[in-house]
């Protein structure tokens, strides 16, 4: 290298190097650039805490310690640290016949609740027929002594349906009577015991959600648990929630066993904008609660009787906030053939039920298959995106399905006492009270997309497949649902392969 061109490579590389007087060229210290996070208020810890467990009373358990107790010698308030948790949600108590795993628990002061106010609780037994008598300890922000009642429980499901022994694990609803001498007050938290004296394992926070605005909205949708944790059909719920979403659901809760990282980025947007609640759930027990082998389980072993919870859950958290409640799957929906939304459909509904005289629980929509193989003879409609499941599938069984049977419903937040997937078991007012109202193929019906029959049926081919017959109900909601679920994949950037 010659000296002009070493003089200026020398210059070149000085200016790289060069550290402005300005600046310090001591290494910095690293404490002083760390952004450490601030440090959460004991409130803000309390509600993290309340969060993910949705059924512990964590600050009303944090006032209350070492205070609340019938006397020295008769129920002490339960310490956190001495409750029996099960697998996340649920909380237990072991009886002298019968083991009770305890999902939630709600306040119940509707009008036709005869000996309202009462607390309900969702649970899971495992014991039909006659087992220990319980007793509820019902504990109130500013009282230091629990009230006693005694516990009543109806079971959610018909021995009929099978799983009616011993050691199959049921769906209850069990009731705890308010004191008429407290029925002013609203408790906070729940215990139940076999005796009432006894030191509680349970400890349920008692949920009362009243409307923001103080009126009631139209329509909460309730999702079973649902497993999306292997497979994909994050555009298919989209399409589905939009579908919903045109029709008038205020909003959808979504009871989530395990989902793929796609389909939960999915539901964090629709969670942001208020229209989705996605809530966590596991199976009680010693039941499996590995994503991608739940629903497996529960489909292997026949164990409908857990989608039972979930829906009353849903039920109860909502009774005070929506009209209806409609229980669906991911794969079902209930179309207004003449209405243009859910609340012209049930004005119309309603109005017909009226002259029947009868007080009508629910409303059930008539069941027709939308299967996968029903397609134009072309293989799609040209003016709808091939993405769009619902939507691309506008021929259906020529035949509908029995009268009752596989029929979804719109649940009177009013009148249920416990309800099955598919229709209210028990009333309030009594069982002749707990009628469902069977609405016109005229009027909507329950639309049930899937690539063939259920197991239980029968004669699938001849009966509902053989036979189609062109019937795109939906499309008077296509123009929105292309718009909504358009957006919604631009926004979560899923037109292309953009990384999660």
């Amino acid at each position: 290298m010659t000296g002009t061109k070493t003089s200026l490579f020398l210059r070149n590389l000085e200016a790289l190097v060069h550290v402005p007087e300005n600046v310090s060229s001591e290494e910095p210290n690293m404490e002083e650039i760390l952004v450490v996070p601030p440090t959460l208020s004991p409130e803000e810890k309390i509600r993290r805490v309340e969060k993910a467990s949705r059924n512990l009373p964590m600050g009303f358990a944090v006032r209350s310690h070492m205070k609340k107790k019938m006397n020295n010698s008769c129920a002490h308030f339960p310490s956190m640290y001495d409750l029996h948790y099960n697998n996340m949600y649920w909380q237990t108590v072991e009886t002298s016949n019968g083991k009770f795993h305890l999902y939630g628990a709600y306040y119940d002061n509707r009008t036709l609740e005869p000996d309202r106010p009462v607390v309900r609780m969702t649970a899971i037994i495992n014991r039909v027929g006659e087992f220990a008598q319980t007793n509820c300890q019902i504990w109130f922000e500013d009282l230091e002594k629990p009230v006693f009642s005694e516990a009543s429980r109806v079971l959610v499901w018909y021995k009929e349906w099978g799983h009616y022994n011993n050691h199959d694990l049921n769906p209850y609803i069990i009731t705890c009577k308010i004191p008429a001498s407290h029925r002013g007050l609203v408790p906070q938290a729940v215990s139940l015991v076999e005796r009432p004296c006894d030191y509680a394992t349970n400890l349920l926070k008692v949920i009362y959600n009243l409307p923001e605005n103080g009126q009631k909205e139209g329509f909460a949708v309730c999702v079973k648990g649902s497993e999306f944790y292997t497979g994909d059909a994050t555009v298919r719920i989209i399409e589905w929630l939009e579908l919903h979403f045109a029709m008038g659901a205020n909003k959808v809760f979504y009871y989530d066993f395990g989902m793929n990282r796609r389909l939960a980025k999915t539901m964090e947007y629709y969670t942001k904008k208020g229209l989705v609640e996605v809530i966590p759930l596991t199976l009680p027990d010693e039941q499996p609660n590995i994503p991608g082998l739940v629903y497996k389980y529960l489909d292997a072993k026949f164990k409908y009787q857990h989608e039972v919870i979930p829906y009353n859950d849903c039920y109860y958290r909502n009774i005070y906030r929506y009209r209806y409640t409609v229980h669906a799957d991911p794969d079902e929906i209930i179309i207004p053939r003449n209405a243009n939304s859910w609340h012209e459909l049930m004005d119309i509904i309603v109005k017909k039920s009226k002259k029947d005289k009868v007080l009508y629980t629910s409303y059930s929509a008539p069941h027709t298959f939308y299967m996968d193989e029903m397609l134009p003879p072309e293989g799609h409609f040209k003016d709808i995106p091939k993405y769009l499941h619902i939507m691309q599938h506008a021929y259906r069984s020529a035949n509908y399905t029995p009268p009752g049977a596989s029929i979804k419903c719109f649940h009177d937040t009013e009148r249920a006492l416990g309800l099955h997937n598919h229709f209210p078991i028990h009333c309030l007012g009594g069982k002749y009270n707990c009628r469902s109202y069977f609405i016109s193929t005229e009027d909507a019906q329950m639309q049930h997309y899937r690539r063939t029959c259920q197991g239980f049926v029968q004669n699938c081919y001849e009966t509902y497949k053989k036979n189609t017959v062109l019937d795109p109900t939906a499309w008077k909601f296509k123009d929105q649902v292309i718009a909504g679920v358009n957006r919604t994949l631009a926004a979560l950037n899923y037109f292309r392969n953009y990384p999660l």
